[in-house]
């Protein structure tokens, strides 16, 4: 059967538009559909070839999957009604992987075996291109694709169309269900019969709940039909919130919600308090545990938004309440870091800001100048490392000039600098303190020699730690990262809850540095949508194997660097507070990985 001539022109007309650097300014794109230009635009920014470039591959898929258990009846009941039709049927898993295939014909099968549209291979719209798979998984809806509106070459002879997979309960997309033939017998009946199993499957999945999902779902609707609160259902599995809640919360309040949940309900089946969320807002919580005999099922909260309270607000000095330089999250560490910024935000003078790379130093002290600086104050900021010590007389006599101005200055790096440089420095810090000057230095936690000399001078002095040690609001650094960079009167982009766990497992030796970074990638491939698993770079998108701290472990471990902090990382009087033997203390140590010398004042 020969290509009608619409769908030659359709060709021609991507050929044109996939060789401009626009699509949209293209008279040739008129007969190209919105949501195909949208989605070629997609693919150019993460950098797809519409040639024959490898796909990803994944060899061993598991076989026995909630998803293959749920589809496989319909699956087999479709293939024998589209037996002689020659489409073809594909089932792909959340990732956009390929996991089973039903083909009508052996010629069709080996035309699909060389375009790769079989079991392991990756259509994920990022590395494959438009197609019906990986866009219907992009767009989180029902999506047909036809002959050129295809990304890559090699599908441009076949028409596709897909539809994700919802489980009812958890309301995550559990995979994409795709039906494709050749071009010329591409049906308009194609959608509804996507759409009509895609439906049986999804009933399938529901059936095949536990007794703890459907539970924790008649709860949920039993609670929200009651009206008046934000209703958030949450489990280690699931996450359910209604109209109100999902207005409410933000991605990060989810795993803090289940944190303080878990932790109150640990001796009581019911509890209330005041808790605060991501968005600064304070809420009264009420949280029910819903357990089978003695087993926790899930948790079912209730949330009234407290009027006229706000939690991390900041006040200038001038204004009616302390000044505060407070930075995002909400664990024990960054609530004892802004504790030690609100001690030296009420009055201006040198301050030591120490930490690893890319812990966030920089942003500390200019969330200190806010507070400190009137609005026509200025912020100078260097790195001591680029400045020659053939300067230093005249950059000292610089450095006093910008600071007796009313400037903050901050200096970075200085470890890195020149020794000629220290004298003036130390001479710069004991001025500052006579003078309440706003000078702010950063530089390593533990130091030697003449940096350790110099660090020695300041009386104020602000840790920052790890982002290893403070994993639990890597969701309010993140939110804050999109909040920074959302464009005037439109919202932040939203962190759907698996990439959030994603990103809890990692260690971050590059600390908050490292998760702007991806966080920013991830942003500009989501195109403003909501940033979803395939959006992260490739590293990334896949938890490793090391374990994600539980609730228990983390108050342990809150309760370890308290100490070790009170103590100035003397271990054996940390053991005696704690109450336990130097040998546990050790281990624990060990275990979590704390390089207790960074307690140690120099």
């Amino acid at each position: 059967m020969s290509v009608p001539n619409e769908v030659r022109a359709r060709w021609s007309a991507r050929d044109r538009a996939l060789d401009q650097s626009g699509v949209d300014t293209s008279a040739d794109t008129a007969m190209i559909r919105t949501e195909i230009q949208e989605s070629w635009r997609r693919c150019r920014m993460t950098g797809v070839a519409p040639g024959a470039a490898a796909l990803p591959y994944t060899a061993d898929l598991p076989e026995d999957s909630r998803l293959r258990r749920a589809a496989e009846p319909i699956l087999s009941r479709l293939a024998e009604q589209l037996a002689d039709s020659g489409a073809t049927i594909l089932l792909a898993d959340s990732a956009a992987r390929i996991v089973d295939r039903r083909v009508g014909s052996h010629r069709m099968r080996d035309r699909l075996d060389d375009a790769n549209v079989a079991p392991g291979f990756g259509f994920a719209e990022e590395s494959s291109g438009t197609n019906g798979i990986g866009t219907a998984l992009e767009e989180r809806r029902l999506f047909a694709v036809q002959g050129g509106e295809h990304y890559r070459e090699s599908l441009q002879n076949l028409a596709c169309v897909g539809k994700p997979i919802v489980h009812p309960v958890g309301r995550g997309v559990e995979g994409i269900l795709d039906i494709t033939c050749d071009l010329p017998s591409a049906s308009p009946l194609m959608a509804p019969l996507v759409e009509a199993a895609v439906r049986e499957i999804e009933q399938e999945l529901y059936d095949m709940a536990s007794n703890d999902e459907r539970a924790l779902l008649e709860e949920f609707l039993r609670t929200s039909r009651r009206g008046g609160s934000a209703v958030v259902t949450l489990s280690n599995d699931m996450v359910m919130t209604n109209p109100a809640a999902a207005r409410l919360l933000q991605p990060s309040d989810q795993a803090y919600l289940w944190a303080w949940a878990c932790e109150r309900l640990s001796g009581s089946d019911e509890v209330m308090g005041e808790l605060q969320l991501a968005s600064d807002m304070t809420v009264l919580a009420k949280a029910r545990r819903l357990a089978d005999l003695r087993r926790t099922m899930g948790v079912v909260l209730e949330l009234r938004v407290v009027p006229g309270r706000r939690g991390n607000s900041q006040c200038s000095p001038s204004g009616h309440g302390p000044a505060r330089a407070r930075l995002a999250g909400r664990s024990r560490a960054t609530s004892r870091l802004n504790a030690e910024l609100d001690l030296v935000a009420n009055q201006p003078g040198p301050t030591l800001i120490t930490g690893e790379p890319g812990v966030g130093k920089r942003h500390a002290a200019r969330r200190l100048h806010d507070v400190w600086a009137s609005p026509d104050s200025q912020l100078h900021e260097l790195d001591l490392g680029l400045i020659e010590g053939s300067r230093a007389r005249y950059w000292g006599f610089e450095l006093r000039h910008h600071l007796a101005r009313g400037a903050t200055v901050v200096l970075h790096n200085v470890a890195g600098a020149d020794p000629a440089l220290m004298p003036h420095l130390m001479a710069a810090i004991d001025r500052s303190v006579e003078q309440g000057w706003r000078l702010i230095v950063t530089g390593p936690e533990i130091a030697e020699g003449l940096i350790a000399r110099v660090q020695a001078r300041f009386d104020r002095r602000v840790a920052i730690s790890p982002l290893t040690l403070r994993d639990d609001e890597i969701e309010d650094l993140a939110n804050e990262i999109l909040a920074e960079r959302a464009r005037p009167g439109r919202g932040a982009q939203r962190i759907q809850p698996a990439v959030l766990q994603a990103l809890r497992a990692r260690s971050w030796p590059g600390n908050v540095r490292e998760l702007r970074s991806v966080i920013e990638s991830a942003a500009a491939r989501a195109l403003g949508g909501d940033i979803a698993l395939q959006h992260l770079p490739t590293g990334y998108r896949q938890p490793p194997t090391a374990k994600v701290h539980s609730v228990l472990e983390r108050a342990e471990l809150d309760a370890l660097l308290t100490v070790l902090a009170e103590c100035r990382g003397n271990k054996a009087l940390a053991a005696r507070r704690l109450g336990v033997a130097r040998s546990t203390l050790y281990r624990k140590v060990r275990e979590f990985g704390i390089d207790t010398d960074r307690f140690i004042s120099p």
